[in-house]
């Protein structure tokens, strides 16, 4: 049995071990959008402010995800409705077991649920090259907006990233 949840305090060496882990199939998969520190250094503050969301099976996390005010670049994204009160995804990881078994798509549906008393919009920026994560999001009635989140690396890259949303109601 699947339970949606915030995530504890006791739980941020699992969150940090299968965020790393995830990391390393998704720099396998050509997917290089984060690294050894993001998005693990982002999980204690995410877990003191109540915005970590959680779903496990049998005490063992399966997917994680943040719910945030605002994010790093939502300014470079033409949104509908930019003054309508929004609530922003990031740091969305499943674990590598449970990928391609309809558990994004499950944590989505609870994520929009819970967004739903927040605020009028559910957004977030998408890296170009996470084709897996577009398809979900697609799927699931996000619709792109315009414009382009650039952002440049520490290491010389450059990401590109799309914003997406859904108004909620």
């Amino acid at each position: 049995m699947m339970e949606f949840r915030m995530a504890a305090a006791a739980e941020l060496p699992e969150l940090n071990s299968m965020f790393k882990t995830l990391v390393k199939d998704m720099d396998a998969k050509g997917i290089n959008i984060w690294d050894e520190v993001y998005p693990c250094c982002c999980f204690d503050e995410d877990i003191r402010e109540g915005r970590l969301y959680v779903l496990s099976d049998d005490k063992a996390l399966v997917a994680a995800i943040s719910i945030c005010d605002s994010i790093e670049g939502e300014k470079s994204i033409e949104w509908s409705e930019p003054e309508t009160k929004a609530v922003y995804l990031c740091r969305f990881g499943v674990k590598i077991q449970y990928q391609r078994m309809g558990i994004g798509e499950l944590m989505m549906k609870h994520i929009i649920k819970l967004s739903k008393a927040r605020a009028e919009y559910l957004r977030f920026i998408v890296a170009d090259i996470n084709a897996p994560a577009i398809r979900l999001y697609e799927r699931l009635g996000f619709k792109r907006a315009t414009g382009i989140h650039i952002l440049n690396l520490e290491d010389g890259r450059t990401l590109y990233g799309y914003g997406y949303e859904m108004k909620l109601n």
